[in-house]
């Protein structure tokens, strides 16, 4: 697992590879807040939004109230509180954090082009089981082993193909998981349809260039008799060439999370944009995971824990990605402080109390305070966009002026 519309997050980690992208802010939210967390953070806010705001133009480019606050204002706390909480979650909370693989249950295995790979410790015990309890086809448990293996290299390949296509679209991408279901890339592209378009789809297209090459590998085999004398050596490249395709077909199914239900994200994005995009890509993720689980446990009994299993990661990252949109949708209705832009992506701030004080935890909007936490009076060193979830300075911001004209926008809350 993209932890990864995953706020828009963001995420992939499934038997052939999840880009876990936090929907671009799940996992940068997390890095950029600097808030208590529950299971990131939590949903603490002490400051109301007011209800129907109006908007004055001119020098203080003011946004305030028309109503004054009382039992009217609980509604609107309520979004605020649930807005706020799943922003600073980076909408990742819930099953998602605790079913993704961690480097701190891992171990580095190499670094390369700037990625570490981890290998998690499960991935030993499946293996055993695994192993254990398949049918041998070979002539020695030597290339049962191999073979296994060998799925592992070639999604480890596939992650590659997200982390690498991921940088070359001005994204960021430094660690890769193997475990039990595959594989996890944690990739953040930028915010852009098309930078989410082919930082997903350049993992199974890794699948696609390994289709010759198995193939060439087996033709080799045949033509010029290499290996010719063992059955194993052609039971084993057979099985690579149709476990690469499996798990290719299986990665483009139009059910998000997986490759295809992301690229169906991202070119609904050009379309609906991008929490619509995201909010119809994963209700089509619940439906499909259902339908698929059930038709493999009906298909293979005997497989039944493994597919549970797989659909139930599968479902969580569906749901945490869900939430997301519904945050998202939230956050387009939200006033917008006119004066300031994002450095990098260059989208205004929406205003209210949903970022998180790094010393007290209570909510505020650094935008309206020039970064000064108005309950505690700290100043906030960075202040993570809500839209491409890079953290800038205030002063990369613009809101540390002198006053007067030209003073930053304020939003009363």
């Amino acid at each position: 697992m993209n932890r990864a519309d995953a706020a828009g997050a963001g995420a992939e980690g499934v038997a052939g590879g999840v880009a876990a992208k936090p929907d671009h802010g799940n996992k940068a939210h997390r890095a950029a807040s600097t808030a208590p967390r529950n299971d990131t953070t939590t949903g603490r806010g002490s400051m109301a939004g007011k209800a129907g705001a109006s908007r004055r133009d001119g020098d203080g480019a003011r946004l305030r109230s028309s109503q004054t606050r009382g039992d009217a204002v609980t509604p609107r706390r309520t979004r605020w509180r649930r807005l706020g909480f799943w922003w600073a979650c980076g909408g990742d909370c819930g099953l998602l954090g605790a079913m993704l693989p961690t480097s701190s249950g891992s171990f580095p295995l190499f670094r390369i082009f700037g990625i570490q790979v981890y290998l998690h410790w499960w991935w030993f015990l499946f293996a055993v089981v695994e192993l254990s309890v398949r049918r041998n086809p070979y002539s020695s448990i030597g290339w049962k082993i191999a073979e296994y293996v060998a799925v592992f290299v070639i999604v480890l390949l596939h992650e590659f193909g997200h982390a690498l296509a991921c940088r070359q679209t001005g994204g960021k991408a430094d660690k890769i998981i193997l475990w039990p279901l595959g594989g996890v890339a944690f990739v953040q592209p930028p915010p852009r349809p098309g930078a989410e378009l082919w930082s997903i789809a350049a993992g199974p297209l890794v699948n696609v260039l390994l289709i010759p090459v198995i193939y060439g590998a087996m033709w080799a085999r045949t033509q010029f008799q290499i290996g010719d004398a063992s059955v194993d050596v052609r039971i084993f490249l057979g099985a690579l060439f149709w476990i690469n395709l499996s798990l290719l077909i299986f990665n483009m199914l139009p059910v998000y999370p997986l490759d295809g239900g992301q690229i169906l994200r991202s070119l609904l994005w050009y379309g609906v944009g991008r929490a619509r995009s995201l909010y119809f890509a994963t209700i089509a993720g619940f439906v499909g995971i259902a339908v698929i689980a059930a038709y493999f446990i009906w298909s293979n009994p005997n497989r039944a824990l493994f597919v549970l299993l797989m659909g139930g990661f599968l479902a969580s990252q569906c749901l945490a990605s869900f939430r997301h949109a519904q945050a998202l949708l939230q956050l387009e209705k939200l006033p917008r402080h006119a004066g300031v832009k994002c450095p990098e992506c260059g989208e205004r701030p929406p205003g209210g109390p949903i970022w998180a004080c790094g010393a007290c935890g209570n909510r505020f909007d650094p935008f309206s305070t020039q970064g000064v936490c108005p309950h505690c009076s700290s100043v906030q060193p960075t202040i993570p966009c809500l839209h491409c979830g890079t953290a800038s300075t205030r002063e990369r911001w613009g809101i540390v002026r002198s006053g007067g004209a030209g003073s930053p926008p304020v939003i009363d809350v």
